[in-house]
């Protein structure tokens, strides 16, 4: 199939060049009413809503279609719209929606009592070699001479629905999204108030001839949703504790095992985001992670899933991993999120949709009391708090307990387990021996006893090469381009006792890690 969305400039544009000329003919659907075939919305489909709704009816026969594809202008696809296409889903008792700009395709099923829900996406790159499986998930009758589907009789169907004090003169300008009952995201179901009127024209569904028995309708495939995938947290409020490496080295490590990893940054300084090599470039015009980060994960319900943001590290392990990142504009959305209650849950409801890709988790959460942090609370189920176990340090632990506390009760509310804090890493820890053998036994002691937080066994020492692979730096066209290194990847520019010492540290920490958040293959 033959795209071309670097030239499409309008709505227009993209149904006729790409929904008509390729898309369906690829799938092998076609357009029009009835059965089996795809609608387009258009203006003629918006002015059927629009008069069938003054007059409180339903679609009738004739209009009812299996598919309806609503092309949306180059770029971006509002969230307006995905609301839109379940109007015409429930309009036209359609099974599916498509909802494409050209340069993705989206394809949304019909749920049980009422909306819709995404069931499969792909890029304008992905769609030849998808091409199946969008016919399997589209229910497309198979080619001449294969077996057909039993077409399903029509059920009765409930009277339609009328939002509670619209203005009529707003109308006009909702043609094109009136339908008879509304498809409401997770965050406008709240705000909406909607009353049942009964409808007056309606003719009773025809029923099914007793002898012919409808064939049942194969399910579309839903996201996979299970596995044994940990989300770990790696949080204290206090900054220069060593939170970041531990992150990325623990993810590093993990990854090492074999094990599918997911790092997820969170603070908006970006260090974690920066540590994996994915902020190398040298110029503002030159950044790629603005366009998508962790924001857009946490901005909506619909779009922007973790397939669609994520990145692998580079150049910073072999093998690398996934990584989610941060950018330094997340601090300029925190206001605005703090005013939207569902955004608390979106990382945990996108890492769901994902339980079936990863094995390990590792949030990398900001040094703070923040919407940030909280959300890294409220997304993982085990946590682990480092800490350099000095006075500052120990002394936010009571800031932490409180934090938790706070947190698991908003988890208690969703009626969700509370964080399983796996325990206090001593990290940034001195390598002298009068400090471990007099002072380190004492700070841990206050730990336990003043603030009730468990020790780990792994201590993370403060070791040289552990700085240096961070901070690595490599000369091109008379510019330092960072270059950093996990631990164990730095362990082949560095053969040093020292570096060694500080891979195992973290082959510790993994194991550890594995075995207290119940691992198992």
């Amino acid at each position: 199939m033959t795209v071309e969305s670097g030239h499409y400039r309008s709505k227009r544009d993209v149904e006729r060049r790409f929904v008509r000329r390729s898309l369906l003919p690829q799938l092998g659907l076609p357009s029009g009413r009835g059965r089996g075939r795809a609608r387009i919305a258009d203006l003629r489909l918006d002015l059927s809503m629009f008069f069938r709704r003054l007059l409180f009816m339903r679609a009738s026969r004739a209009d009812r279609t299996d598919t309806v594809i609503l092309p949306a202008a180059p770029g971006a696809i509002p969230g307006v719209l995905l609301k839109r296409l379940g109007r015409y889903v429930d309009y036209l008792c359609a099974r599916n929606g498509i909802l494409t700009n050209g340069r993705e395709v989206r394809v949304y099923e019909k749920i049980p009592g009422g909306g819709i829900e995404l069931s499969l996406q792909c890029t304008e790159d992905e769609i030849a070699s998808r091409t199946e499986e969008l016919r399997t998930v589209l229910r497309i009758a198979p080619p001449d001479g294969e077996e057909q589907a039993v077409e399903e009789p029509l059920a009765t169907e409930e009277p339609p629905a009328t939002l509670v004090g619209e203005d009529p003169a707003d109308l006009p300008e909702r043609a094109g999204e009136a339908a008879p009952e509304p498809i409401l995201t997770s965050d406008e179901a709240s705000s909406a108030e909607w009353v049942e009127r009964p409808d007056p024209d309606r003719e009773p569904a025809a029923e099914p001839e007793p002898s012919v028995e409808p064939a049942p309708a194969t399910p579309a495939p839903r996201p996979e949703r299970k596995g044994n995938m940990k989300v770990i947290a790696v949080y204290h409020n206090k900054g220069g504790v060593g939170k970041t490496t531990v992150a990325v080295n623990l993810a590093a490590a993990l990854r090492n095992k074999g094990l599918r990893v997911l790092l997820v940054d969170l603070d908006s300084q970006s260090n974690a985001t920066f540590a994996v090599g994915l902020l190398k470039f040298q110029f503002v015009e030159d950044d790629d992670i603005i366009q998508k980060y962790v924001y857009h994960i946490l901005d909506s319900g619909d779009f922007d899933f973790i397939p669609e943001v994520v990145r692998k590290s580079r150049s910073f392990n072999t093998p690398e991993f996934d990584v989610i990142p941060s950018h330094i504009d997340l601090t300029n959305h925190q206001y605005r999120l703090t005013m939207i209650s569902a955004c608390r849950s979106r990382l945990f409801n996108k890492l769901e949709r994902v339980r079936g890709d990863y094995d390990i988790v590792v949030i990398d959460a900001p040094p703070s009391k923040d919407l940030y942090a909280e959300i890294a609370l409220a997304s993982a189920d085990f946590l682990i708090i480092p800490s350099d176990l000095r006075p500052f340090a120990n002394q936010g632990l009571m800031n932490v307990r409180q934090f938790i506390n706070e947190v698991n009760e908003s988890r208690a509310n969703m009626h969700r387990e509370p964080v399983s804090v796996i325990g206090v890493l001593p990290s940034k820890i001195s390598t002298n021996a009068q400090y471990n053998k007099y002072a380190l036994p004492r700070q841990k002691q206050v730990v336990s006893e003043r603030f009730g937080f468990s020790l780990m066994d792994t201590v993370i020492y403060e070791r040289m090469p552990l700085a240096s692979s961070l901070s690595r730096t490599i000369s091109r066209d008379g510019l330092d381009i960072p270059d950093p290194k996990s631990i164990f990847d730095y362990c082949a520019l560095d053969v040093s006792p020292t570096t060694q010492k500080a891979a195992d540290n973290f082959r510790e920490l993994a194991d550890e890690v594995l075995e207290k958040a119940g691992w198992r293959e």
